[in-house]
């Protein structure tokens, strides 16, 4: 397979995104207006919401003709929340 290079994405190109946790689709879309891969990846991020562990995302240029699956991360779902460990007999157990 050869290797793509995806700086040729420009504004009026078509893009198509989708985001696949444990095989299942959990966010997508199709826009324009991205000038790099980097762009799309934000708005991928915020549109996924909080999301926790591996996602892989499957990034379309529809007016190009190339496609690319990359792997995402995020440790998001325990963002802004503070957990108190909870003391029992001596012991404190940490919630997860």
């Amino acid at each position: 397979m050869a290797t793509q290079t995806y700086q040729n994405m420009c504004a009026t190109d078509d893009i198509y995104a989708s985001l696949m946790i444990d095989g299942r689709t959990v966010a997508s879309f199709s826009r324009r207006n991205f000038n790099n891969l980097g762009e799309v990846i934000k708005l991928m991020y915020h549109i996924a919401g909080q999301f926790a562990g591996m996602a892989r995302m499957l990034v379309r240029n529809q007016s190009k003709g190339w496609s690319t699956i990359l792997p995402l991360t995020s440790n998001a779902s325990g963002a802004g929340v503070r957990r108190t460990p909870v003391a029992k007999n001596g012991q404190y157990l940490i919630p997860w």
